[in-house]
């Protein structure tokens, strides 16, 4: 369960095991590792091995195997073998040579050795061993330990007192005998515990896949994997390997499982009675299987009860109440493939007489029919509708399949209307591949006309292999000239190729088609296409800057129950968000929709529109300044982009984590995960997120101290804003970064063309992130021409225009901007007041390179850096509390003082950290800003 030194899943248990370490030195203590064969005990054995090795404790180990059991005292020597001779005590002779035969350190010459001897020198060895320091004593595989072995060490633990010295032993489970070594009774209670390891996670499976194999596995396959094998890592290895070596096109065929596994299982089962195997069959074949099931299935002699209680005694089967289940998922695969196929036929057809549920029932009756049959392809219809219904497309999709399957060759209209059917649910199960093939195969089979212009607008829409913009617009050309009189596949096409263009660099020539697709829908007057067509609406209004972005997508939300068979990103909610996110419009609502959002893509179960979901999200908690929540959705963003196969949006969560990394500081991180990003999106698209990437790459050498590099990247953008006619001031957020980039270039006539742009159109919107960055980039631009009256006025109006903007590092940039200028100025109080509010903001967020810029400038300035190491002890206590949210009754309460001694307090500490209100007293005390609800 590890790939190059990496093990994953397994953080609680590594917990345990610390600890179990740090406790050696305090005195003997036993930590047992359980687990079946091949759930990493090994791997999370030699870890705990390792650790205690780096630590410098004395380490001595064996790993006995089952073919070794019969050689007397094998692993003693193993124990032994790294002690070099001068590490032993001095023992009394007879005990030395019983030693140094029993450690083949010594020929016996025929010598009969008395075991009390042999376990009283291993004994005081090992006593020896743990005087300089901790010895750690590593058994893995204890249940192989030779008999003799086994005796002399049971001997020692017993006479364990307060010797510095761990037992760490694995035993595989489940064993027919109790605790070897008599470990849980040879010391007190509280020194033996044991750590029992369960299954890998989905996800820790996923990174154990590829990292050890360097694959990855759909979403569903990867599922069915982790069902099949249980969680086990080493049978999840296995199957792995064998489907990359087979391959893994069809969905609905049973995972291959490696003869070596099958061989494995195959001995437990052999030897059982005809109808008890008949009965296993039957467990097999059932998704949840009940005593009442089985007794209806196959109960023909009475001997049901007798079947299952043989099988529970072996260890085959968990019998709990009515529910039954194979001990082993791979139990249950093994026994179901090596049946044949006329077995099954008969077991499925024997179920779905008896199966109540409607899906199951039609399961069974698929599983059960050799040939095409419509009847049966109908009935799996109508269970697959059930399933997408309740929110389980993975259950919907192989029903699905199976109707494909079963459809006659004339009946060509229903096979692709179910594989339309099919494809979508795999989609939103997370297999785009799978989804991605079907779409194609029905592009290339049928005849032009609605049937082919609808796959070609699903392969486009929910797209998934990195075709270009070009490529995109021109398939949907060609779907739109096939499109024929179906009105709502026109609109739709018409929103695609919309939203294609306006994320893609050019909203201008969006526009018409955003009009059309408005147009027909609303003629056409169903509901989910006018969903689509009007949040299409939204997108390109936002992007031109007009007003009415916000009453389109409203309206597109009140219909969004007619898009809830959609991709999660298709929601108007979904994307309501983003133009607030990106708008700053309405934070509140915002974080709502998100949550929501949020909300929906749990249940679903989905992860095609995850990446697109947690960069907004990560994107929108680094401007309201939760850098810490901001950095965790991007984290899940890269996770969400892999596991859904989706390369061509990983560049979004690299883009998230540059934007962090360089306003923290980490300017290296942050250029090597942008230019990362970068060299996938300029292949990919779209060109937002390219933009994007240019403007995190112009901050960052801003940042450094580059102007010049910085305008490289920051000039595309201005050029991208005029020629694709974004006259939304918001969109790419990188005018004020372009601004600052010529002013220190000295082009102030170019920098004066922008800050008249960025100010007229955020006074057009009234856009409060533009105003206050436009009034930031007046001051400069005035200050740039020596103008520090008009900088000074220009650059207060921009602190105004903040307090409407729930972005703190902004307002920070602008703090520290008013502050060099009222230091220019020679207005010392001043200048110390907003420098000093620019350093709590940053130290708050943890902008370390700006916290040092604005530190640098106070010096300049003559004004003293104020730090909490001025505050004594009480008064440090008091800022706290009120950092804390505290009234000053609660903080007298807590400290036990009167609230005139806390007024007095609080009094001191404004002064010394030259302060005015608690509200900046919490800022410096590191207090969460809550300008928004979550």
């Amino acid at each position: 369960m590890d790939g190059g030194g990496a093990v994953f899943g397994r953080d609680r248990e590594f917990v345990r095991l610390s600890a179990f370490l740090d406790a050696i030195p305090h005195g003997p203590c036993v930590l047992l590792l359980e687990g079946e064969a091949g759930v990493g005990k090994t791997t999370v054995w030699r870890w705990a091995v390792e650790r205690a090795t780096a630590a410098e404790f004395r380490v001595v180990t064996c790993r006995p195997a089952e073919a070794e059991a019969k050689f007397s005292h094998a692993a003693l020597a193993d124990l032994f073998e790294s002690v070099a001779v001068r590490d032993l005590p001095d023992l009394p002779a007879l005990q030395r040579r019983a030693l140094d035969i029993v450690l083949l350190r010594h020929d016996d010459d025929g010598a009969k050795l008395d075991p009390r001897v042999i376990a009283a020198a291993v004994l005081a060895s090992l006593r020896a061993l743990a005087r300089t320091r901790p010895l750690l004593i590593g058994i893995d595989d204890v249940q192989w330990l030779d008999p003799a072995s086994a005796r002399v060490l049971a001997f020692a633990v017993r006479r364990l007192h307060s010797e510095r010295i761990g037992i760490l032993a694995s035993l595989r489970t489940p064993t027919p005998v109790g605790v070897p070594l008599d470990l849980d009774r040879g010391l007190p209670a509280d020194a033996f515990s044991r750590l029992e390891l369960g299954p890998l996670s989905l996800g820790a499976l996923h990174h154990l896949l590829r990292a050890r194999l360097g694959a990855e596995f759909p979403r569903p396959l990867l599922i069915r994997l982790h069902e099949t094998s249980g969680g086990n890592p080493f049978f999840a290895l296995e199957i792995a390997r064998e489907l990359l070596e087979h391959g893994f096109d069809d969905a609905g065929v049973a995972l291959p499982i490696p003869r070596s596994l099958r061989e494995l299982v195959a001995r437990r089962l052999a030897r059982l009675p005809h109808h008890t195997q008949d009965l296993l069959l039957v467990v097999a074949a059932l998704s949840r299987p009940t005593v009442a099931q089985l007794v209806a299935a196959v109960d023909r002699h009475g001997s049901a009860d007798a079947d299952l209680q043989r099988c529970a005694r072996l260890g085959l089967i968990e019998v709990d109440g009515d529910q039954v289940r194979f001990a082993h998922p791979l139990l249950a695969s093994v026994h179901y493939q090596a049946a044949s196929a006329d077995a099954r036929r008969v077991v499925h057809r024997r179920l779905a007489q008896v199966t109540v549920d409607v899906e199951e029932r039609a399961r069974h009756q698929a599983l059960a029919t050799s040939g095409p049959d419509s009847s049966v392809a109908r009935v799996l219809d109508e269970a697959a509708a059930r399933a997408r219904s309740r929110g389980a497309p993975e259950a919907a999709a192989a029903l699905l399949d199976a109707a494909c399957r079963l459809t006659p060759a004339d009946e060509v209209e229903g096979r692709w209307k179910r594989m339309y059917e099919a494809a979508m649910c795999h989609y939103l199960a997370g297999d785009t591949e799978r989804a991605r093939a079907l779409w194609e195969e029905i592009e290339r089979s049928v005849r032009p006309g609605p049937a082919r212009a609808a796959a070609l607008w699903h392969l486009i829409e929910f797209r998934h292999s990195a075709s270009t913009i070009q490529q995109r617009v021109e398939a949907m050309a060609r779907a739109l000239g096939e499109a024929g009189d179906d009105l709502a596949l026109t609109s739709a096409i018409h929103h695609t190729i919309a939203t294609t263009l306006a994320w893609d660099g050019d909203v201008r020539q969006a526009e018409p088609h955003a009009q059309a697709a408005l147009e027909v829908a609303e003629a056409q007057r169903d509901p989910t296409t006018l969903a689509l067509a009007t949040t299409a609406a939204a997108v390109v209004s936002y992007m031109r800057g007009h007003r009415e972005y916000r009453a389109l997508i409203d309206r597109a939300v009140a219909l969004e129950e007619a898009t809830k068979d959609l991709p999660l990103e298709n929601a108007p909610r979904f994307m309501r968000a983003i133009l607030l996110e990106l708008a700053g419009d309405d934070p509140d609502l915002a974080c709502e929709d998100f949550a929501e959002m949020r909300r929906q893509a749990r249940e679903r179960g989905l992860d095609v529109s995850l990446p697109v979901l947690l960069f907004s999200m990560a994107d929108h908690e680094c401007h309201l300044g939760d850098w810490g929540r901001a950095r965790a959705y991007a984290a899940e963003c890269l996770e969400a982009a892999a596991h859904s196969e989706q390369a061509f949006r990983a560049p979004l969560g690299l883009l998230a984590m540059a934007v962090l990394d360089a306003r923290q500081g980490n300017l290296d991180a942050a250029q090597a995960a942008a230019a990362e990003a970068l060299a996938t999106a300029e292949k990919v698209g779209p060109r937002f997120v390219e933009a994007r990437i240019w403007a995190a790459l112009g901050f960052i050498e801003l940042s450094r101290g580059d102007p010049k590099a910085a305008h490289d990247w920051l000039r595309r953008i201005v050029a991208l804003e005029e020629t694709g006619g974004y006259d939304e001031p918001t969109v790419y957020r990188a005018d004020g970064d372009a601004i600052e980039a010529l002013l220190e270039i000295g082009r102030l006539d170019e920098a004066a063309t922008l800050v008249h742009r960025l100010e007229q159109r955020g006074r057009h919107l009234d856009r409060a992130w533009a105003l206050a960055v436009g009034a930031r980039c007046r001051g400069l631009l005035c200050a740039a021409r020596g103008d520090l009256v008009s900088a000074a006025e220009a650059l207060q109006r921009a602190v105004v225009e903040h307090q409407r903007v729930s972005e703190p590092f902004e307002l920070g940039r602008t703090l520290l901007a008013l502050g060099n200028v009222e230091r220019r100025r020679r207005k010392k109080h001043a200048a110390r007041e907003s420098l000093q509010r620019a350093q709590a903001i940053f130290e708050q967020l943890g902008a370390h390179g700006w916290a040092t810029r604005t530190v640098d400038e106070m010096q300049r300035a003559g004004v003293r850096a104020a730090g909490r190491d001025q505050l004594t002890a009480t008064e440090d206590r008091v800022a706290r509390l009120v950092g804390a949210g505290r009234t000053n009754r609660e903080i007298a309460a807590a400290l036990f003082i009167t609230v005139k001694a806390v007024e007095a307090n609080l009094t001191r500490v404004y002064a010394k950290l030259e302060l005015r209100s608690r509200t900046e007293l919490a800022l410096r005390m590191g207090a969460q800003p809550q300008p928004v609800k979550r």
